[in-house]
């Protein structure tokens, strides 16, 4: 298992404990918004592996804007991590996937855009829904080499990322808004994505999963635009 990330040091942490738990992992440094990277980062994967049977693309970008502060940097970065990586991944991939005869690709996307909207994520929400489309059209286009795509569609999980979305008291209105009352838990959220590469095809490669109990509903104690524009105020003064 290889594990890639911006963030070079987590990576290494993650591949330690992976390793010292019989596993075999390695941790190598990538931007997935550069697509020169991302075909280096496949590159060094299939030279040390020697195949590629599996590409997960679980990273995301989505600082909390309202929508008339969306300039065209944070819009550029905010597609390339989210939407146009998963293009830039599949495409460096399947030439090994096509070789081998099939292989798995996982994309993560969201509730959030797909499903449901939420104020100061338009840019966010456009990304996900532009990834459904893709997992879609590439589930069609790579099914008869035995290639399946598929999604998770997670909502709002209580990961350090969710400092992205405000502080304490957003991050208490954004798990109200939540049927739950919470907001999700990084212990069950990854069971979605853990499936075995060797386990027979199913007959909806485009399947997409999410959970109703996670769902970001607009309801009253969902924080207002006007909120995020102060927290954002706050943060930068």
């Amino acid at each position: 298992m290889a594990l890639a990330d911006l963030q070079h040091d987590k990576a290494r942490q993650a591949a330690e404990q992976l390793t010292a738990q019989g596993g075999s992992a390695q941790a190598l440094a990538c931007d997935l918004s550069d697509a020169a990277q991302i075909a280096l980062l496949v590159e060094q994967v299939t030279q040390r592996c020697g195949r590629l049977d599996v590409v997960v693309h679980n990273a995301a970008y989505f600082p909390l804007t309202p929508f008339a502060e969306i300039d065209r940097a944070l819009l550029q970065r905010t597609l390339s991590v989210n939407l146009m990586a998963p293009f830039h991944l599949v495409q460096a991939a399947l030439p090994w996937m096509r070789r081998q005869g099939g292989g798995r690709i996982l994309v993560t996307s969201s509730v959030t855009g797909p499903k449901v909207a939420y104020p100061g994520l338009a840019h966010y929400a456009a990304s996900k829904a532009g990834v459904n489309g893709f997992i879609r059209a590439a589930a069609l286009e790579l099914a008869p080499y035995g290639i399946t795509v598929n999604g998770v569609e997670p909502g709002m999980i209580r990961t350090p990322a969710m400092a992205n979305l405000g502080d304490a008291s957003l991050n208490q209105a954004i798990g109200g808004a939540v049927p739950l009352g919470r907001l999700g838990s990084r212990k069950i959220s990854p069971r979605r994505w853990c499936f075995s590469p060797r386990r027979r095809r199913g007959i909806s490669p485009a399947r997409r999963w999410w959970w109703t109990a996670a769902r970001c509903c607009r309801r009253p104690n969902c924080p207002p635009p006007e909120a995020i524009t102060s927290w954002r105020a706050a943060q930068s003064g």
